[in-house]
């Protein structure tokens, strides 16, 4: 009886972290759907900004999607190249350059890299 008790506790306890563990997961797991809904809402709206040159709302989008989701490299760093070309058109060159900079440490061989430097190259000071 002693030791069937005590086998019941531990797989009551090894049932209990299971559920934990399903719990949290589950959660995660909607927390990572409602995050991949929302990032191509973001990427469109700031396109849209884009084409109808309005840039400051453009920036502000591509500043969102990049602090607030975890994106993946690549699109990562389209983001940051876009978003210092969208600083560019507003005319705030020193968080163009801010940005440039930020992106050339974090992707220094990205696919990216010769836009970029050629892009800090001839901005204006």
């Amino acid at each position: 009886k002693i030791l069937y008790a005590q086998d019941s506790m531990r797989l009551k306890r090894e049932v209990l972290s299971v559920q934990k563990d399903l719990n949290e997961d589950l959660k995660t797991v909607l927390e990572d759907k409602s995050a991949a809904l929302q990032i191509p809402v973001y990427e469109k709206k700031a396109e849209t900004c884009s084409e109808h040159n309005q840039y400051a709302d453009e920036a502000a989008t591509r500043l969102q999607l990049i602090n607030n989701y975890n994106l993946l490299p690549d699109k990562n760093e389209l983001q940051l190249f876009k978003l210092v070309y969208a600083y560019y058109n507003i005319g705030y060159f020193d968080e163009a350059r801010k940005t440039a900079k930020f992106l050339q440490q974090k992707y220094p061989k990205g696919s990216l890299a010769p836009s970029i430097e050629s892009l800090v190259k001839y901005m204006p000071q």
